[in-house]
């Protein structure tokens, strides 16, 4: 059954987050290197020296360019600048990884291109996820390739007669978001059936629908992480919750305990008056009564 999810980001400097971490991982790179995770890897529109050829599907390389790019954001963006809008959305399971990394370079097409006069640089990439959650991530920058060359440091400066690269107000708001579902969804929905599928996917939310019910979604490395929390708090929820009964229990057993040690105790002293008694002791009494 193909499912829709789509999470939007934001990604600012003044939330601390970088915009090359967030390339490597859409690579697979570095620490993120996970064996043939990577399926697709692709950047385009960007400056000269930002620039990358596409990647072949399901031959993944490195792109050190748009590396470079993303990078330069963290370096030269303002300190409270947002580096670029990054995508996540899931793919249909009835789609080939080939089939869905088609999908993915339409939707990428008309999102970045055409924009305020030029086109807006971009670095998607697509993952098996384990083969049981392919799903796509883009990075789009907000600053618009007009086509004037400019060096990484004139690039992110703001913009003017000789400044740089103007930023697009087009990646904003609730209508953007809002159609931008759309098109995911209308794009997948046409390649689905291009390729002989029945199963659609809606971006509207499952109320807007008309349907009763807990909406799939593609929950992801964070998502994992959040459940795993969840479950511990869970755990420990119920640790505490049953703590006045376990201290109730440890405590009837102490002093069962110490009953049990007195009682035998107390055996041992009658033992003892009765061995006086009848003198068959270890002592020196001649087992009269006197």
């Amino acid at each position: 059954m193909a499912i829709f999810h789509m999470n939007v980001e934001t990604k600012t400097k003044s939330r601390g987050q970088s915009a090359a971490a967030s390339v490597s991982y859409i690579a697979r790179v570095g620490k993120y290197k996970r064996g043939d995770e990577l399926v697709h890897l692709q950047s385009g529109n960007m400056p000269s020296w930002g620039r990358t050829v596409r990647h072949a599907s399901c031959s993944p390389r490195r792109s050190d360019a748009a590396e470079a790019y993303w990078a330069a954001a963290d370096l030269y963006e303002r300190s409270n600048a947002r580096l670029c809008k990054e995508v996540e959305c899931s793919l249909p399971r009835e789609l080939t990884l080939e089939q869905s990394v088609a999908a993915v370079q339409e939707f990428v097409f008309y999102v970045t291109g055409d924009v305020d006069g030029g086109a807006l640089p971009f670095t998607f990439g697509v993952h098996r996820g384990k083969g049981k959650n392919p799903h796509a991530h883009l990075m789009v920058s907000e600053r618009v390739n007009d086509g004037i060359a400019r060096s990484p440091g004139s690039w992110f400066r703001r913009a003017g007669p000789d400044g740089g690269a103007r930023k697009t107000e087009k990646l904003k708001g609730a209508d953007w978001l809002l159609g931008v579902r759309k098109l995911w969804a209308d794009v997948c929905n046409t390649h689905l059936k291009m390729h002989g599928h029945e199963a659609r996917i809606d971006h509207r939310s499952f109320v807007d629908q008309g349907i009763e019910g807990i909406p799939g979604e593609h929950i992801g490395v964070a998502g994992v992480a959040v459940q795993r929390k969840r479950r511990k708090a869970k755990r420990l929820g119920e640790q505490v919750e049953s703590a006045p009964d376990r201290i109730m229990r440890h405590k009837k057993l102490k002093k069962a305990k110490t009953r049990v040690a007195e009682i035998e105790q107390e055996l041992e002293d009658l033992e003892s008056e009765k061995a006086k008694i009848t003198g068959t002791g270890t002592g020196t009494g001649t087992g009269e009564v006197k």
